[in-house]
Order: C-alpha cells, then sequence, then structure tokens
C-alpha cells in the first residue's frame, strides 16, 4: 500500500549517481535507458548459477517506502546479506530514472519515473557476483522491472512490480496489467520465472472446482477489484501464488499493517511458473528495517 515516508530526502548512493561515469562515485553505475533491454552488461564468464542444489536460493520481496534517506542501501545491504537473500524485488524505492549501482556486496537494478519526481519505483538487488550470469534486464516502467539470469539448466526470469492500489482509477490499473502481461511476453516458454511484487491485492479463498493450480488451500482476505485484475492475470499466465500453498499462522502470513495497528492483509506476493520450485514460503517480521509491510521470504 502506498505511504508517504516522512525520512529526509537525502540518498547517500542515490546522489552520487548524479555524476558522470569518470568520477569515483559514478564509476558504479550504468544508466539504462527506459524499457531497453541491456544485454549481456558484464559478459557472461564462469560457471552459470545452480539454482536446485543444496538449500537452493532464498528469494524476497519487500515494499520499503523509499530509499531515499542517508544510509538506506546500506542498511539494506546489509540486512539482506544477514539473511542470506539472493534476490530481492524492491517497490517504492522512489528513485528517478533507471540503471544500475553497487553498495557492498549487493548490485541494485532500477527503474523509476522519467519526470524527475520520486514515487513509486521498483528495484532488483541480486549479489555482485551474480551479475555475470545476468543475459538482460529492462526498466519496463516506474512499475515493472524485467531480469533475465542464465542457470545451469536455463534460464530465470525475475519481474519486480508495484499494482496501483485499490484507491487508483480503474484505467491505471488496466493499464499496470496490460504491460505486465508484455512484460512476461519477454520469457521463454521454458524458462522458470517469478514474480516479486507488492499487488494491492490478496488472493481469497475461493478456489476453482475440480482443482486449482494457481490459488492453494491457504488464500487470505476478502476480495475486491484489485484482487480479480491479481488472479486473472495468475489464471492467464498460469503463475502459482507461493504463499496459498502453505499453511501459516497470521503472524507469518499478513504482510502489511495499516497505520491504525490493527489491519492486515497479505498483500505482497510470490509467483512462479513452477510451483514444485518452493518448498516454503512465509512472513518474517524481525528483518531489522522500519517499514510497513514485512519481508516475504519463500526458498
Amino acid at each position: 500500500m502506498q505511504r508517504t515516508s516522512n525520512r529526509n530526502s537525502v540518498n547517500d548512493v542515490n546522489t552520487a549517481s548524479a555524476s558522470s561515469s569518470s568520477g569515483a562515485s559514478g564509476r558504479w553505475r550504468r544508466e539504462a535507458p527506459q524499457v531497453v533491454t541491456k544485454r549481456n552488461p558484464h559478459g557472461i564468464t564462469g560457471k552459470p548459477l545452480v539454482l536446485f542444489r543444496g538449500r537452493g536460493v532464498r528469494i524476497s520481496t519487500l515494499n520499503v517506502r523509499s530509499l531515499n534517506y542517508t544510509g538506506a542501501v546500506t542498511l539494506l545491504d546489509s540486512e539482506l546479506r544477514r539473511w542470506n537473500i539472493q534476490i530481492a524485488g524492491l517497490q517504492e524505492v522512489r528513485w528517478q530514472g533507471s540503471g544500475e549501482m553497487k553498495c557492498g556486496d549487493s548490485t541494485f537494478l532500477w527503474s523509476g519515473r522519467q519526470d524527475g519526481s520520486r514515487r513509486e519505483g521498483v528495484a532488483l538487488v541480486v549479489p555482485n557476483r551474480w551479475m555475470s550470469t545476468c543475459v538482460a534486464w529492462t526498466p519496463v516502467t516506474e512499475r515493472l522491472l524485467h531480469g533475465r539470469f542464465k542457470h545451469s539448466i536455463g534460464y530465470l526470469n525475475v519481474i519486480v512490480a508495484y499494482a496501483p492500489t485499490e484507491a487508483a482509477n480503474q484505467q491505471v490499473k488496466e493499464d499496470f496489467y496490460a504491460q505486465l502481461d508484455s512484460t512476461l511476453g519477454m520469457c521463454g516458454r521454458n524458462d522458470l520465472t517469478v514474480v516479486l511484487g507488492d499487488f494491492n491485492a490478496v488472493s481469497g479463498t475461493s478456489r476453482l472446482p475440480g482443482g486449482d493450480s494457481v490459488l492453494g488451500p491457504w488464500g487470505s482476505g476478502q476480495p475486491n477489484v484489485n484482487s480479480d485484475l491479481f488472479l486473472s492475470f495468475c489464471r492467464s499466465h498460469r503463475l502459482s501464488i507461493a504463499g496459498s500453498w502453505f499453511g501459516r499462522k497470521d503472524i507469518h502470513r499478513f504482510s502489511w499493517r495499516s497505520n491504525d495497528g490493527q489491519t492486515r492483509k497479505e498483500i505482497d506476493h510470490i509467483l512462479i511458473s513452477k510451483r514444485n520450485a518452493i518448498y516454503q514460503c512465509r512472513v518474517f517480521r524481525s528483518f531489522d528495517v522500519d517499514w510497513d509491510h514485512y519481508l516475504s521470504l519463500p526458498h
């Protein structure tokens, strides 16, 4: 859910990004034009990723409300490494333009607004060493970003999404899902595809009769218009809603709390094209950040 941050809008890494690539601070950033795919930005070298060995890969989604304050990126990088999270999809980063930068052990790929305002914005965070396997990444809009990585038995697509709120204009909502549909078209039919998003929508509990491969037996919430659009998208692309397939306590299910301190919902979702690739999904409240969303973490 959208919320205005009261934090200082100074960002220690983002302000340095305005400098040219010749400076010390600018050497870590590479600007990417909007809706233009960067192919082989670092060159694929060494062995591809191994996703299905040992304990697998830990992925997460989190609405950060803003990364436009001093120390935000450094804190986030530290927490991601502490939790051993290899892929993180972020919403409401509020960075302008699009590009990539390094901070600590992580590389941030982001897609923001082009009109100079600091609203919305999404980002994908991966370990620096993973960038050697990045085949392409596309800053689609301020609400969508797509990355494609080579792994040991094929390709992994990661899409970061931030859907409009329930209060948004209906046309804005439909435009978002139309763009998301087009982004899914960039993914190969046999690729493993993961969508990490704040969809501002609950899944509800109404499953299709005769078996439902999209919504599991543990969906939650009272559906609304956003829920209808969300479920329609998932079913049209056969993307399973990961959290709905695992029974959890409410404290490990609800990913967002309202300002009243009472209302809690599961509106942050992880969608996956191959459900058996995930063996657990839950919310963690001990992720050391001060935001109104909690970390959703499947693995």
